[in-house]
């Protein structure tokens, strides 16, 4: 029983995909066939690559007409498989967000098994400079592919680093308990062959921090680290992965078709071709960076500047790396508004985590102002750029 994602969504898309009901029974047989040599937390596994989950195949037992012997034994097999201490990650996209190549290579790579209990890769490194979209990137990929680990996603910030104590607190809220479970206790559930897992370590920034996740893993544990400094986690990943179970994805820019797409969801319309023109000699010029061109296109929206004053502000800008230049060109884009935004946006960052999401409520509150003028000013610093709007979470 081999599954692979790619196939699988082939197999999916044509015209005999198969009910909940049919892959319940084929379960039955198998579990016959097989006897104590199939789990049903590794069949979970299985079919979880093909899109199905737990509580569709118990259901599809309920149904069963015959109700005999053999499907309360299966009921009861299978009830061994029910997904317990699922871990969840909240996966929230910007509402510009647009399909990028690696996403697809991504979504086949990571869960795909290519034996019993055996991962295609037990390791993925995402690298690329700051605003490169990582993080959005791997967002998206746990939005597609979390059902199919039974344990859930384990999202980690790289930045903070200890990640065994975050890991022990994250494990106790999935079980409804307040206090971080001890490590001796996270070694011995972390480590289980049965644990199917997919752990996110979202901007490592020292290499050695994923040292003790590698070392004391299950063999089913998938782990997936966003970072600026590639080389030496990939160093540090290979001292504990075999070579051909690590993959490494570089993340550079957006493709120029997938670029153009990105300015007009921000702007909101259809660039024509004059237009165009110059989206292309800014985007070749700072290699498609989505941050960068979100920038642009709202400074040509809010600013109500052509698109030639915005490529010669953008060429007027100095430095001795693109990300120097991107940062330089962000502070004087900041240093245009008036201070009483500036001195909002302040208080803010000062208020909310790294990275974090907020909405209206937590606005007001550090601003000490109603929910309406809150509103009011999210709404003038998303479209200055110095806020993101993020889907399902309205301001």
């Amino acid at each position: 029983m081999n599954v692979h994602p790619a196939l699988i969504s082939r197999w999916k898309m044509g015209s005999r995909c198969p009910t909940q009901y049919q892959l319940m029974r084929c379960l039955l047989h198998l579990r016959v066939w097989l006897k104590e040599s199939l789990t049903a937390v590794d069949a979970l596994d299985w079919i979880g690559l093909m899109g199905y989950r737990w509580e569709e195949i118990t259901v599809a037992s309920r149904e069963d007409f015959l109700q005999d012997a053999t499907i309360k034994g299966f009921q009861g097999w299978w009830e061994e498989g029910r997904p317990a201490e699922r871990l969840r990650a909240r996966s929230v996209l910007p509402v510009e967000y647009v399909e990028r190549e690696e996403e697809v290579r991504l979504r086949e790579l990571t869960p795909g098994l290519s034996g019993y209990r055996q991962p295609e890769v037990e390791g993925v490194v995402i690298r690329g400079i700051a605003g490169a979209g990582k993080t959005t990137l791997v967002q998206r990929l746990v939005e597609v592919v979390a059902e199919q680990f039974h344990d859930g996603v384990l999202w980690l910030a790289g930045a903070e680093g200890d990640l065994v104590r975050q890991t022990c607190q994250k494990v106790a809220w999935a079980r409804g308990q307040n206090a971080a479970i001890e490590r001796a206790e996270w070694e011995a559930w972390f480590g289980e062959p049965i644990r199917r897992l997919l752990v996110v370590v979202d901007d490592l920034v020292e290499a050695t921090d994923v040292r003790d996740l590698l070392k004391h893993r299950g063999c089913q544990v998938v782990v997936v680290v966003t970072t600026q400094r590639g080389a030496d986690v990939v160093q540090e990943m290979s001292r504990w992965l075999p070579s051909d179970r690590l993959a490494e994805v570089e993340i550079t820019g957006l493709s120029r078709d997938r670029g153009r797409e990105f300015v007009e969801k921000v702007l909101g319309r259809a660039l024509d071709e004059t237009e165009w023109g110059l989206v292309e000699e800014i985007g070749e010029d700072m290699g498609w960076h989505p941050e960068g061109l979100r920038l642009a296109a709202q400074i040509a929206r809010d600013e109500r500047l052509t698109w030639q004053d915005v490529a010669a502000d953008w060429r007027s800008v100095e430095g001795s790396t693109l990300l120097d230049r991107l940062e330089r060109w962000v502070v004087k884009h900041w240093q245009r508004m008036p201070p009483q935004e500036q001195a909002q946006g302040e208080r803010l960052l000062f208020r909310m985590e790294r990275g974090g999401l907020f909405g209206a409520l937590f606005a007001a509150a550090a601003w000490d102002v109603d929910l309406g003028q809150a509103r009011v000013r999210l709404l003038r610093m998303e479209r200055d750029g110095l806020v993101e709007r993020m889907a399902g979470h309205p301001v």
